[in-house]
């Protein structure tokens, strides 16, 4: 653990408040999350925290949202008969009211036992007066070799992360994903995971566990606004496809049509086949200008297939909830809650798959 980022008054692991879920095996044995044969996946860097950008690019472009660990999943194979979780984290609130602590600064953990499909078994929960780090476990009450993906907090700072199985357990490397290369989302609140109840229950991770496909989460509450710096970077990363979304973040349609084209140009002229999915607000938002944001991103969509580009796709996000549903589908009228979240990964994920 790095001794260097709490003073000596906060240097204390802290156990769950949630009955049943603080660690009381004594013969657990705890391993970091950033050695082998854990690994980490959808973030930048885990030398030291868990970064989504570089520093210098995430301080100007995502308002220091970069530095939550969004998307970010640590994947181990174990026949430990449970499997424990404490960490360090930065303290953080529950942000808005329309998110719970969970989503802000827990994590839940899926196990695959065998059969090929990734199921929520817990989740890990913060204390309700959030200190500085937490611990916890889960136990499955059998020894049977598993693969574990544990979805990491959508918006808290975490500085160190342990998990700890039955010692003498098996510990290897989860399998690889079937699409190893990552898909990159691009976009606003909404694809940072605001405001899904847990981590897991983001859009990317419905489709991640659908398509067993790597993703990197890319979306930045408030401050997606498609700069010419993030289009430069993500026109750089290896990755299998590109999905974008910050028609909610731009401030007016003007801007919106300013950078939109731009932005797919950028990532296009780097990466010539890459598939690139455009994808317009939720349906369940419904404001003055949501039309004239669409034309803007249909524009972008029409302008690149008439100039010959046949990996370009357009996801209208009217289509994500229909006529009965769309008011149960978000927490404020904007933001989807799960079955929100859900039906967003139903409608991008047909299209992903039909694509990979």
């Amino acid at each position: 653990m790095d001794e260097n980022v709490y003073s000596s008054a906060e240097k204390i692991w802290i156990g769950y408040a949630h009955e049943g879920l603080k660690i009381t095996e004594p013969d657990v044995v705890f391993f970091n999350v950033k050695n082998a044969p854990i690994s980490v996946h959808g973030l930048y860097d885990i030398t030291k925290n868990f970064r989504r950008l570089p520093d210098e690019l995430g301080a100007k472009i995502g308002a220091g949202h970069h530095t939550s660990p969004a998307g970010g999943r640590i994947r181990f194979a174990t026949d430990s008969p449970y499997v424990a979780i404490r960490a360090k984290h930065q303290f953080y609130g529950a942000g808005t009211p329309h998110m719970s602590k969970l989503a802000v600064t827990g994590f839940d953990i899926y196990a695959d036992d065998g059969d090929g499909e990734e199921k929520y078994i817990n989740s890990y929960y913060p204390s309700l007066d959030l200190p500085y780090g937490y611990e916890g476990n889960t136990n499955f009450g059998t020894s049977k070799m598993r693969q574990i993906t544990i979805n990491m907090p959508l918006f808290n700072e975490i500085y160190d992360v342990e998990i700890g199985i039955k010692e003498g357990s098996r510990l290897e490397a989860h399998r690889p994903y079937k699409i190893e290369k990552p898909v990159v989302f691009y976009g606003s609140s909404i694809t940072h995971g605001c405001a899904a109840s847990r981590p897991g229950n983001i859009y990317e991770g419905f489709i991640s566990r659908k398509l067993d496909c790597d993703y990197i989460n890319l979306g930045f509450s408030g401050n997606a606004k498609g700069e010419p710096e993030i289009g430069e970077y993500i026109a750089g990363l290896d990755m299998s496809a590109f999905v974008y979304d910050y028609d909610h973040n731009a401030p007016d349609p003007a801007y919106l049509e300013k950078t939109h084209y731009p932005l797919y140009r950028q990532v296009r002229d780097a990466n010539p086949n890459l598939p690139i999915i455009l994808v317009t607000r939720p349906g369940g938002c419904l404001k003055e200008d949501t039309i004239e944001r669409k034309i803007v991103i249909m524009k972008t969509f029409i302008k690149a297939r008439e100039a010959g580009d046949k990996n370009v796709y357009f996801v209208d996000g009217f289509s994500f909830f229909n006529i009965n549903n769309r008011y149960d589908c978000t927490v404020d009228g904007v933001h989807p809650n799960d079955t929100g979240f859900s039906l967003m990964a139903d409608r991008i994920g047909e299209v992903l798959k039909m694509i990979l």
